[in-house]
């Protein structure tokens, strides 16, 4: 089955009043924003989706996720105190570098604010519907710029827990300058001979749904004091604003509709278990070849 099926299965029961009830605990409702854990080379990225609010947006990523197109695919872009850019270049394991498959681009829907963590989608200039499956990282309050810029970026997901030390660390790696869309490429470890492998870049190894409880705002598996101080500390702020995002939690205020989902499921706990599809094997369409004495050419392990 399909990760947006299994999204669109929980959100279908969370609107008919449906029940969640783990093996050793009261039973609760799980949440309807959808949330994945995005495991990178350089450690796991949790990620939690605006379903509601940007629709078309997070369906065309799951498109992706499904037809397997972002697995190997890695970060290319890295600006420090900008942005993290990735899902544009595939590097399979045993192949060559190339570009992603891409649909139809998605209609632009701008309206949440690219604050730091945030995930947005990238786009051709002065087309403001013409993101397909390149998204970016911010690593800054970038909002000024990037809320207006060409129509407004998309924002469409937010990074949750402890991912943005994993995403500041891409952005901590020394870059190199490949040429092309690779004149800001983060390395990992040394390169040898002059030469890229696919070991010295930041890859995405796989991507799986987590069941997160309603209310469980920091994802420990329960529903408890932790949650409750992440309401009250962060009570009045916009959620897509705050430096921790919420677990499960959309880009709406910290307000009364957080604090009910505490209360109204207080002491429920379940282990949240990542639910792993089988993705197939990324598709090649293209091949770069790259200049200033940097070569990219087949990796090995």
């Amino acid at each position: 089955m399909k990760l947006r099926d299994l999204s669109r299965m929980t959100r279908t029961a969370v609107a008919a009043g449906l029940l969640s009830v783990s093996a050793n605990a009261s039973a609760t409702l799980i949440t309807d924003n959808t949330t994945v854990r995005i495991a990178t080379t350089l450690g796991d990225i949790d990620v939690t989706f605006y379903d509601q609010t940007t629709p078309l947006s997070v369906d065309n990523f799951f498109d992706y996720i499904d037809a397997g197109l972002l697995i190997d695919t890695f970060f290319h872009r890295s600006i420090p105190g900008f942005v993290v850019q990735g899902g544009g270049f595939v590097w399979p394991d045993g192949g060559s570098l190339g570009v992603v498959n891409t649909f139809d681009p998605v209609l632009n829907e701008p309206g949440i604010s690219n604050t730091r963590g945030t995930i947005a989608y990238a786009k051709q200039e002065n087309n403001p519907n013409s993101a397909t499956s390149g998204f970016f990282f911010n690593l800054e309050d970038n909002s000024a710029n990037l809320d207006f810029q060409n129509d407004g970026f998309t924002v469409f997901a937010r990074v949750v827990g402890s991912g943005m030390d994993v995403v500041d660390a891409i952005a901590a790696l020394p870059r190199a300058n490949a040429g092309g869309a690779f004149t800001t490429l983060p390395i990992n470890g040394e390169i040898e001979n002059n030469t890229i492998q696919r070991e010295n870049v930041v890859l995405i190894e796989s991507i799986t749904t987590l069941e997160v409880l309603a209310g469980d705002f920091n994802n420990n598996g329960s529903v408890e004091q932790g949650d409750l101080n992440l309401v009250l500390n962060n009570w009045g702020q916009t959620a897509s604003a705050l430096p921790v995002g919420l677990y499960g939690f959309g880009p709406g205020a910290v307000d009364q509709t957080a604090l009910n989902l505490v209360l109204n499921n207080w002491g429920a706990a379940a282990a949240p278990q990542p639910t792993t599809d089988t993705l197939p094997e990324p598709g090649i369409t293209g091949f770069f070849a790259i200049g200033l004495g940097v070569l990219l050419k087949r990796g090995r392990r």
